[in-house]
């Protein structure tokens, strides 16, 4: 076996022309708006309505509700290196990063569906409190699986700063737009507040989340490792 003196002395792969060259539009489209855009519809719906609509329509104890937004936010600080250690040592044919974009899209999706989903009146505190504890945390999940790759992506498909920089701003200016549309929309078609209404937002802004991020997958293609 080498010894560590000769692993630090063997030479390092040098950027393939994919990586030096700038990266093509629809890779920064596909990312601006197949991973931040569809993590920003629901960031946005989220601080805009979310807490009001687990208070006021499903009413949840407020207590509750902080229990599991705290639960979230913890769940969150471990489940990101998690991702990101297992993105690393993934191998498949679709490479390391993509094959997460595809399960993370209908755990995203379904989880954000169901979190909108008003139980009836005569649940009990505790189902509540479980139901909505797994809703959030298949969201952060599904969150996860998206935003780790994305960001892993950006880097290993340039090592140009000046097209890595260009990429952050744009899914920054183009996630923000995306999701500042969708909640004027989600507020429009839950201005009513009814139960249907949000069944309604909910399908609809979960079926663009998965689709945007599998159209992300269908769109980007990875640069070969160096073995």
């Amino acid at each position: 076996l080498p010894s560590k003196e000769q692993k630090a002395l063997e030479p390092v792969p040098l950027p393939s022309k994919e990586q030096k060259a700038g990266l093509q539009l629809r890779y920064k489209l596909a990312l601006a708006v197949g991973g931040d855009g569809s993590n920003m519809i629901y960031v946005i719906i989220e601080g805009f309505f979310l807490n009001a609509y687990l208070l006021e329509r499903c009413c949840l104890d407020p207590a509750i509700v902080a229990v599991i937004q705290l639960t979230k936010g913890l769940f969150d600080a471990f489940n990101d290196p998690v991702m990101g250690f297992m993105t690393d040592r993934t191998r498949s044919r679709w490479g390391r990063r993509r094959p997460w974009l595809l399960f993370g899209g209908p755990v995203f999706g379904l989880s954000y569906i169901a979190l909108w989903n008003t139980l009836p009146q005569e649940a009990s505190a505790t189902w509540k409190f479980v139901y909505y504890l797994a809703a959030y945390m298949g969201v952060s999940i599904g969150q996860t699986s998206i935003m780790v790759p994305c960001g892993a992506l950006v880097a290993e498909l340039t090592t140009s700063y000046d097209e890595r920089s260009t990429m952050g701003g744009l899914r920054a200016v183009g996630g923000s737009f995306l999701g500042t549309i969708a909640a004027i929309i989600h507020g429009i078609i839950t201005n009513d507040q009814s139960v249907a209404s949000y069944r309604i937002s909910a399908f609809v802004f979960g079926s663009l989340i998965w689709s945007l991020i599998w159209m992300l997958f269908a769109v980007i293609r990875e640069t070969p490792m160096s073995h």
